[in-house]
């Protein structure tokens, strides 16, 4: 049995969002739902696989799997969570589930309005500060590391080196790079990683890496290390994309992370693009089982 029935992405600037979230809070007495707010600034939005303005536009929700689904089926699997599913059967009968369909796409459009946030015929729905790596690209990404011909130069550090028997690797397939193994927990095991061999990267032109994936719904972490860095500590910025579809995951600079064996590294310096030695890639935090995740390419971004 997973934690939740239910991951819903909500809108925390939205009067009537939160007035419902916090209805749904006193009803999911079983904790089946987690709630995450989009307008916090913790938000990690590359998280999602989904763009901000989607999210913004119509309620996303990720099921346990990693699906995700938006507009009234939402509605449904809240309602579901906390013990409503034979009302919700009701909404999938015919011609009930169209007319919600249609009231929920007026109520999306005309959210703004009837929550107080248009003034003077303009809406303000998308006009606040966004953060770095949800900003609108001014530049097209340029291609750092292309997977068909440089996959072979990723090499295996899995937990076997910490007598784990976790099992991870690199490969080419159809000009891809496909990052794939087995995640066990065995012998205090838990995860698997690749690194390139080392080199120089001076990324300052870039505000951050743009990936091009398509995932299994796991959540995985992209890796740097640069010459400043100690010995050990991984730059890192995790990212979960939906399973089954391409995706450009945008991961802004200021977002990674110093790590060491997983743990944060206080007062450690911010990630220097210009000192890039190392990139990799590593699945853990007790995700068992096997894992598969498509790589296209990685390119450096700039942001508006």
């Amino acid at each position: 049995m997973t934690d939740f029935d239910v991951e819903v992405f909500y809108d925390g600037d939205c009067p009537l969002c939160t007035r419902e979230v916090r209805l749904l809070r006193r009803l999911d007495k079983r904790k089946r739902i987690l709630f995450v707010d989009i307008a916090d600034e913790g938000f990690a939005r590359t998280s999602v696989g989904v763009t901000w303005e989607a999210l913004m536009d119509r309620i996303h929700a990720r099921l346990p799997d990693g699906t995700i689904v938006e507009g009234v089926e939402v509605f449904r699997r809240l309602y579901t969570a906390v013990g409503f599913g034979s009302l919700v059967a009701l909404t999938r009968l015919p011609g009930v589930a169209q007319l919600l369909d249609l009231g929920y796409r007026w109520f999306a459009k005309n959210r703004p309005r009837l929550t107080g946030r248009c003034a003077d015929r303009a809406c303000e729905l998308h006009s606040r500060p966004m953060r770095a790596e949800v900003r609108q690209l001014i530049n097209e990404p340029t291609v750092i590391i292309e997977f068909g011909a440089d996959a072979a130069a990723w090499h295996n550090i899995s937990d076997p080196v910490m007598g784990g028997i976790s099992s991870g690797e690199m490969v080419a397939e159809d000009g891809l790079g496909v990052f794939k193994g087995v995640v066990s927990l065995e012998h205090s095991g838990g995860f698997a990683s690749v690194r390139t061999a080392e080199g120089h990267y001076d990324l300052s032109g870039y505000d951050g890496l743009t990936v091009r994936v398509r995932g299994d719904g796991k959540r995985y972490g992209l890796r740097l290390r640069t010459s400043e860095a100690s010995v050990g500590v991984n730059y890192q910025v995790d990212f979960r994309p939906a399973p089954g579809a391409w995706l450009d995951i945008r991961l802004s600079f200021a977002c990674f992370q110093p790590l060491f064996r997983g743990r944060l590294v206080a007062g450690h310096p911010p990630l220097d693009p210009a000192n890039i030695k190392t990139f990799g890639l590593i699945i853990a935090d007790r995700q068992e089982g096997p894992f598969r995740l498509e790589l296209a390419s990685i390119a450096g971004h700039r942001e508006s």
